[in-house]
């Protein structure tokens, strides 16, 4: 029984290790990401997109119309966007970003600029398990 106990604690020391140094592993960059929306029969496809920080979203006109991407804060403005042209706005900070065209302002969509990664839910770096794992293993002081 003994045995087991401390079997189980040295099981439970290595995770520990493993997610310290997880934890403390040299950051990666993260590769640029890009984006579509059509325009098209006086409408954004998609009229809502959720995105990282970080991405670029490129409009593009594929109609005979000329429209606009424009923000509705000011944040950007694609001013007129003849047959085939395109506009590209990078989006840096998470938020919520209202867009409409300025020709035809019916036409309305957003994009929603947020964070994909999963957040650490202890100070070990462990994710959400650890503290599911431990307390039910044997030997668990």
């Amino acid at each position: 029984m003994k045995k087991a106990q401390y079997l189980w604690g040295a099981i439970i020391a290595g995770l520990l290790l493993v997610g310290l140094a997880i934890q403390h592993r040299t950051p990666t960059v993260a590769q640029a990401q890009t984006a579509q929306v059509t325009i098209m029969d006086f409408a954004f496809a998609p009229a809502t997109m959720t995105v990282e920080p970080g991405t670029t979203v490129s409009w593009t006109n594929q109609g005979p119309t000329i429209h606009t991407a424009t923000s509705n804060t000011g944040v950007w403005d694609s001013h007129e966007l003849k047959a085939g042209a395109s506009f590209s706005f990078t989006f840096k900070q998470a938020g919520t970003y209202s867009y409409q065209c300025s020709i035809h302002p019916e036409m309305k969509a957003q994009i929603i600029v947020q964070s994909s990664s999963p957040a650490m839910h202890n100070s070990m770096g462990m994710g959400p398990y650890a503290c599911r794992i431990a307390p039910g293993l044997p030997g668990f002081l």
